[in-house]
């Protein structure tokens, strides 16, 4: 009875220190020893397997000398007793050891043990991560009591074992993850600032592109002027001096038909020069211009077209030639499409910004039906003016539907920078002060972004930064400080991140529209429970979408919560 009670109290210490401590393989040698010491037993040994090597780790051992335990620090698979047993996954018992010929046994039999018990560590799976051995030397065989005990506490170490594992796995995994994310966070940081570099490099080649088109229509132009129109100016003159010298009917008739081809020619070229730079462009600027093209219009095309200009907005010469050509071709478009006989343009600046509309009420068009392509006559056409002044800084904003018209916003930069260290990022940061109100005439809907990942907000941040209807005014990482940018940028709608540090999405919808009851809330989530979603609709949000969805379904969203607000609705 004595005995099943100290057995049982040191079955219960060995449970419980290994189950307890976060490195049980430093308990090994001592709970071993004492295990080792009731059994009447003389040495123990604990192995380890090792993944990478794919061999036997001596943790712990006691009975050998340490000259003895250096010599077996490390065992091949299949090697001794012990890795037979890691090998095949099965109990070893030896009974009379030194009366026994079995090479596997030559080692134990060289320290003087008579009996051995080796015990397979197995994890909840199966799988082999070690053995634990005990030896006797004075004993020739373990009882059956002897054996259980050892299982019992090697079953005990296994189990230590397979949970260290596990938690240094997760760790290890964890930290992976971590550095992952860290080094694909850089990556996203370097290509990002790679991207803008080449922004701003497209950006300088546009400018030069649109410099050098332009030096070429003036060079084409001087040249008509300056050196053919002269020659054939002065040929008329000669001309005129033959016929009135030339007695023959003839051959004055002649003369005349000549002139006439002659004039012909002069007139053309007259035409193509001013086709090709017009010179009230560079003698008195771009509204004088839009007002020459009127006329133009007007006689060529039957379109009349009515020209509203603000004096401040006049850019700089590229600019303005650039503006001119775009509402050239729009204008064209109106005539050729739009089965309208009136249009009108206007101009107006906006802070550094010269902001032109080109306004009809033809018949109209889908606007997603616009093919993403150029002209295919080399003209400028919609999809060129876009890309192009979206080059030198600036954007297009179309507006159009069947039978209520179009009208079509051109916003450059009053003055075109050319130095390419100086030209602006494509996207400029979010402002992080307080914006009281929209701009006049501005037309875009404000969006707030708030997750606590940085890499989703940029990823968010691209995905929604070339919707021209949409501007993203700010980025919050945290629930507090969405709140904070709300009240300080007042923004239309706010795309708002569930799970996040310091204050969550949830709590922080309920204070923003208690606040701010015309700011709405897309609620945004890698769940997909029901539950969070309920959660989001009842603190105020006006949607709830998942962040695996499509793009269009976040983009419709915003558009569609800003329309549900009286204050947004018939913006621009």
């Amino acid at each position: 009875m004595t005995q099943t009670k100290e057995r049982l109290a040191l079955l219960s210490e060995v449970a419980g220190r290994l189950l307890l401590s976060d490195s049980p393989q430093s308990l090994v040698e001592e709970l071993c020893t004492k295990v080792m010491s009731f059994l009447g037993c003389h040495a123990f040994f604990n192995f380890l397997t090792d993944e990478d090597k794919k061999r036997l780790h001596l943790n712990a051992c006691s009975g050998i000398s340490e000259d003895a335990a250096r010599r077996i620090e490390w065992l091949n698979m299949g090697d001794a007793v012990c890795g037979c047993v890691a090998q095949q996954g099965v109990r070893f018992v030896a009974e009379n050891i030194q009366e026994v010929s079995d090479p596997r046994m030559d080692l134990v039999k060289s320290y003087g043990i008579q009996a051995y018990a080796c015990h397979p560590l197995l994890t909840t799976g199966g799988k082999v991560i070690g053995t634990v051995s005990f030896g006797s030397k004075t004993k020739t065989r373990f009882s059956d009591d002897d054996l259980s005990l050892m299982k019992t506490v090697t079953d005990h170490v296994a189990i230590a074992m397979e949970r260290i594992r596990s938690l240094e796995s997760e760790r290890r995994q964890r930290r992976m993850t971590e550095e992952l994310a860290a080094t694909l966070e850089q990556r996203v940081a370097e290509r990002t600032v790679q991207v803008q570099q080449l922004a701003n490099r497209l950006r300088a080649l546009s400018v030069e592109l649109s410099q050098a088109e332009q030096l070429e229509r003036r060079r084409v132009t001087t040249i008509l002027h300056d050196h053919i129109q002269q020659v054939l100016v002065a040929s008329r003159m000669q001309l005129e001096v033959a016929r009135r010298l030339v007695a023959d009917d003839r051959l004055a008739a002649i003369l005349a038909d000549v002139d006439r081809d002659i004039n012909v020619a002069l007139s053309a070229s007259r035409s193509l020069a001013v086709e090709l730079s017009p010179p009230v462009l560079h003698d008195v600027g771009l509204a004088a211009g839009l007002n020459w093209l009127a006329g133009q219009m007007k006689s060529r095309h039957g379109l009349s077209v009515q020209v509203r200009a603000e004096e401040s907005a006049e850019p700089d010469e590229h600019v303005r030639l650039f503006l001119f050509y775009a509402v050239r071709e729009l204008l064209f478009n109106v005539a050729k499409h739009a089965k309208t006989d009136s249009a009108e343009v206007r101009m107006a600046r906006d802070d550094d910004w010269c902001c032109v509309e080109v306004l009809d009420e033809g018949k109209g068009f889908e606007v997603d039906s616009l093919d993403a392509k150029p002209a295919p006559d080399g003209r400028f056409g919609l999809f060129s003016i876009r890309e192009r002044l979206s080059y030198l800084g600036g954007m297009v904003d179309i507006r159009s539907a069947p039978d209520v018209g179009t009208r079509i916003l051109l916003k450059a930069p009053i003055n075109l920078e050319t130095d390419v260290s100086k030209i602006p990022a494509v996207h400029k940061p979010p402002v992080q002060g307080a914006v009281k109100g929209r701009r006049p005439g501005d037309g875009k809907l404000r969006v707030l972004l708030a997750d606590d990942h940085k890499i989703v907000r940029q990823g968010l941040l691209s995905m929604l930064m070339y919707e021209p209807d949409l501007e993203i005014v700010g980025e919050a990482a945290d629930g507090k400080q969405a709140c904070e940018l709300s009240r300080q940028l007042r923004p239309d709608v706010v795309v708002m991140d569930v799970s996040m540090p310091v204050m969550d999405g949830i709590e922080a919808t309920k204070l923003i529209r208690d606040q701010f009851p015309d700011t709405q809330i897309i609620g945004l989530s890698m769940h997909e429970s029901s539950d969070v979603a309920a959660a989001m609709l009842k603190a105020g949000a006006a949607a709830y979408l998942t962040k695996g969805g499509p793009s269009e379904e976040l983009v419709s969203a915003i558009r569609t919560c800003a329309a549900r607000n009286p204050c947004l609705t018939g913006l621009g």
